[in-house]
């Protein structure tokens, strides 16, 4: 997604930066900037290689640009101008990517460093090597901005990106490079992916080549690719094309996505199954999915599938789930609350709270405090034990009333042993042998050493 595109509060405030916080920049310079943000598809970030004699950036000067850059890169850092400086440094490594490569690798800006071997490993891929080469010290840093050149060149030559890359030596470098451009190919022309693998020998590289070009063909045109995967033979690899499959059929048609997945192998089925399922969930349509899973017949991995719904639901939307929780049958209702709980308990202790007292106490809501409590034991220990005496069962209210105590006992014994002796979900001949259990198993306090204070 393009940043500026889909930020219209960002081009404002890239507008008014350039128009009022640079004050030095020309009129002629604030409109070129700002058609470019309005324009994106003009602008060198939209394609990073793209070299059109056309960019409505082309009539500033290369000391105009610099100078721009100069001042907005010096400011104290402001988010806002972050798309600002990506058009005008794209706009200078298109005119002269020493320079702006030498601009960059002063401020130590690996990001700028990266966006800018991208366009001249568009253009002059083996003068980007050679400069990466003689400019970079660290492996690791080289390694990111060599593959940054091969993703430029695959843009514009990618046979001859990968031909090159295909002639160094075997090993790790060598293959996360072939991966990389491959992929950067499939994303623009995975037909012509798919051409050059019908030309090679098969290896192992090939066949993970061709795994990740299919699964961009998924990704773009999920029905053609539908066809494709039904004729696969049964091989280990099908299973996981039928679940991207059927992901990305159900974004648009959740029964086509069904039908699909109906006749498929057991194996690839039920993955299929699972990418419907999720991408159905997360959707939308999510309650439709619910409908679906919980009348899902005994034997059809139904628990699995429904705890997928369950789990992207109760994330996308857990309000409504929660009203479901009553239509489910009693297994269900314990995994759409244990799911729901997760959500809660990371996002909004207060709406935990206040949910939890909400549910009937009995199987479904032990199972929701339970997981609460892997949360709360971490953050508010108080809040943690307060819920382990609402458990209905006992024996488990018992194990996790001692569970949290000894996770308190280190952080504030006198605490942990109030709670223990003033609580009403316990007996007093309980609490004694827990109050005993608890001083054999108690971890020492924990103590931690801070460096002196200066004089």
């Amino acid at each position: 997604m393009n940043l500026l595109k889909s930020n219209p509060l960002l081009m404002a405030a890239i507008t008014l930066s350039i128009g009022f916080g640079l004050g030095r920049i020309s009129p002629s310079s604030t409109e070129a900037i700002n058609e470019v943000v309005e324009h994106p598809s003009a602008s060198p970030t939209h394609s990073p290689s793209s070299r059109s004699s056309s960019s409505l950036l082309s009539h500033l000067s290369l000391n105009e640009v610099r100078s721009h850059l100069d001042q907005l890169a010096n400011d104290p850092a402001d988010g806002r101008k972050a798309a600002d400086l990506k058009v005008l440094l794209a706009e200078w490594a298109k005119r002269d990517p020493e320079s702006a490569l030498a601009f960059a690798n002063e401020r130590r800006r690996e990001d700028w460093l990266h966006d800018c071997l991208i366009i001249y490993g568009s253009d002059q891929p083996d003068a980007a090597l050679q400069w990466v080469e003689a400019h970079i010290t660290s492996l690791g840093l080289q390694a990111h901005l060599t593959a940054a050149v091969y993703r430029g060149w695959v843009q514009t030559d990618a046979t001859a990106a990968i031909h090159r890359i295909e002639q160094q030596k075997a090993g790790v470098q060598r293959d996360r490079l072939l991966y990389l451009a491959i992929d950067e190919w499939a994303q623009q022309d995975v037909e012509s992916v798919f051409d050059w693998i019908a030309e090679q020998e098969i290896t192992p590289f090939l066949s993970a080549a061709y795994n990740q070009a299919l699964g961009r063909y998924i990704e773009q045109s999920p029905a053609d690719a539908a066809y494709l995967v039904s004729e696969m033979e049964n091989n280990a690899d099908k299973p996981n094309f039928a679940n991207q499959t059927a992901f990305h059929l159900a974004k648009e048609e959740p029964a086509r996505a069904l039908e699909w997945a109906e006749d498929l192998p057991d194996q690839a089925r039920q993955f299929a199954l699972m990418g419907v399922m999720e991408s159905w969930a997360s959707g939308a349509n999510g309650l439709q999915a619910l409908d679906y899973a919980k009348e899902l017949p005994k034997g059809e991995n139904e628990e699995q599938l429904f705890t997928m719904v369950a789990m992207k639901l109760a994330h996308a939307n857990p309000a409504a789930l929660s009203q479901e929780l009553p239509d489910l049958n009693e297994a269900q209702q314990r995994i759409a609350a244990t799911q729901l709980a997760q959500v809660y308990s990371a996002y909004d202790s207060g709406q935990t709270t206040r949910w939890l007292a909400s549910l009937d106490h009995g199987p479904v809501r032990d199972a929701a405090v339970k997981t609460c409590l892997n949360f709360f034991r971490h953050s508010d220990i108080q809040q943690a034990f307060e819920l382990s005496e609402t458990f209905s069962e006992e024996s488990l209210r018992r194990f996790e009333i001692q569970q949290i105590l000894l996770a308190w006992l280190p952080i504030d014994p006198q605490a942990a042993s109030d709670a223990l002796m003033s609580t009403d979900a316990l007996p007093e001949s309980r609490k004694l042998m827990i109050r005993d259990e608890l001083a054999r198993q108690a971890p020492a306090a924990k103590d931690f050493l801070l460096p002196a204070k200066s004089q």
